[in-house]
């Protein structure tokens, strides 16, 4: 997840860090429950 968010970080120099994963989180739902249980 971190690695998805660096690139919307990167792609968008105006994306904070939490707004960055939470469009990864948004592409990737999957994800969101591991983000959760695990706070990785």
């Amino acid at each position: 997840l971190e690695g998805i968010a660096k690139r919307h970080m990167d792609a968008d120099g105006e994306l904070s860090k939490e707004q960055a994963i939470a469009k990864a989180l948004e592409e990737n739902p999957d994800l969101y429950d591991r983000y959760m249980s695990e706070g990785v």
